[in-house]
């Protein structure tokens, strides 16, 4: 099949190059996510590198499939920014489990 082909297939589907590449990353990083949870690295270790994976992913259906990517910077800035209260609520409520 050649590419003028394949991009005709895309769009019959109404998807786009960008978002099957989009989605095979959020199918690769949720397998990693998977199974380095039942791996050997410290717990604290272990948070850190599931947030980082799930802020990813989160950025990722965001800017690409909601598409924010076109929204106005308010709205992309409201996304990030309950991201970032969401990471440190989780961070937060892990360090007071320690005490």
């Amino acid at each position: 099949m050649s590419v003028a082909n394949k991009f005709v297939c895309y769009k019959k589907i109404g998807m786009t190059y960008q978002n099957t590449l989009t989605w095979v990353a959020l199918i690769l990083l949720t397998v990693t996510g998977f199974f380095l949870a039942g791996s050997a690295i410290p717990a604290k270790g272990m948070l850190i590198i599931l947030l980082i994976i799930s802020s990813i992913k989160f950025l990722g259906i965001g800017f690409q499939f909601i598409e924010l990517k076109k929204a106005h910077n308010f709205w992309k800035v409201i996304f990030v920014g309950i991201l970032l209260i969401f990471v440190l609520i989780m961070y937060a409520v892990y360090a007071a489990t320690l005490n």
